[in-house]
């Protein structure tokens, strides 16, 4: 679709503005021996590294986290590879900064999670993407029921998300269903973002609801009826590559819908792969109030639509 491509070029040009002219294996080396010798200046002392698979742990007390915390490296790299090498050292240090603050406040928050009623005002969603399922599993309280993406449910630290252990579900009494459902509401209701459409010449409309100040603005995708979601006779494709957007297509008429479909697998895969805090590069089908894959075999090249939607279709 050409609209589809118009908006593919204009996102590829701002994001091309800010790329560094590393892209390869050697971009994310150097990304590493800096994030070391942070390591090192900073004090964290000895840590488990496993920086070439994007993480390290760490091992000692020190200013930033807690003993045995594990620090994710991927976001940082996504936002560090859109930079001139020459701002990586204060990207990186930011980064270990807000770390620092959040300790701080988890300090003076961390007495109030031991009874629910003071915790609650605290409890959020936040999505994750499907890779990193395992490591949730057994410490915090998840959603996995999506295809993708999953929720973890998070204390709301002014300073940005930070884990909350599974075992308070058993310390105030609850299943971990109902805390998720609770902490689902919190951050629904406090997500005021609606889509914004854009409307391009062929006159198909990309609809966008982002934030550039809301870390949960993607959590959105568990109740979108009230954010002027885009729709049609045929229903609307929906991807969230991200923790700040989820993309928005309602789809056209019969006859264009396989083309669409196709051009926003691509626009939600270029998405993903800028990152930062990358979701997932699924394609969805929302029809009413459900949400099912659009299933893409890339071995195959094969596209399988969602059942009811191929019934339509007919």
């Amino acid at each position: 679709m050409k609209a589809l491509a118009a908006f593919l070029m204009l996102i590829f040009l701002l994001a091309s503005s800010a790329a560094f002219a590393l892209t390869d294996e050697s971009c994310y080396s150097e990304f590493i021996k800096e994030i070391r010798a942070q390591v090192v200046q900073m004090g964290f002392g000895k840590i488990d590294d496993h920086m070439q698979e994007g993480y390290f742990l760490v091992l000692e007390d020190n200013p930033y986290v807690d003993i045995n915390s594990r620090i994710g490296l991927s976001n940082l790299y996504d936002v560090c590879k859109q930079e001139n090498v020459e701002r990586w050292p204060a990207i990186i240090k930011g980064f270990f900064g807000q770390l620092k603050n959040k300790r701080q406040e988890q300090t003076t928050i961390r007495p109030l999670l031991e009874e629910y009623q003071t915790a609650l005002p605290f409890l959020k969603v936040s999505l994750y993407p499907a890779e990193q399922l395992q490591y949730f599993q057994k410490s915090s309280i998840i959603d996995d029921k999506s295809f993708g993406f999953f929720g973890v449910v998070v204390v709301d630290y002014p300073g940005g998300a930070g884990g909350l252990d599974v075992g308070y579900a058993t310390k105030w009494h609850m299943s971990r269903n109902d805390v998720v459902s609770q902490a689902l509401k919190n951050t629904i209701s406090q997500n005021n973002e609606v889509f914004q459409e854009y409307d391009f010449n062929s006159g198909l409309k990309v609809s966008l609801l982002t934030s550039d100040t809301n870390p949960y603005v993607a959590t959105s995708i568990y109740d979108l009826s009230r954010k002027r979601m885009p729709t049609s006779t045929y229903g609307t494709l929906i991807g969230v590559p991200n923790r700040t957007t989820i993309v928005a297509v309602a789809l056209p008429s019969k006859e264009l819908i396989n083309g669409t479909v196709v051009d926003f697998m691509g626009l939600i895969n270029y998405l993903y792969q800028q990152g930062p805090e990358r979701i997932s590069d699924k394609v969805y089908w929302m029809y009413g109030k459900d949400l099912s894959p659009i299933r893409n075999d890339r071995s195959s090249g094969q596209i399988r639509l969602p059942e009811k939607l191929t019934g339509m279709l007919k």
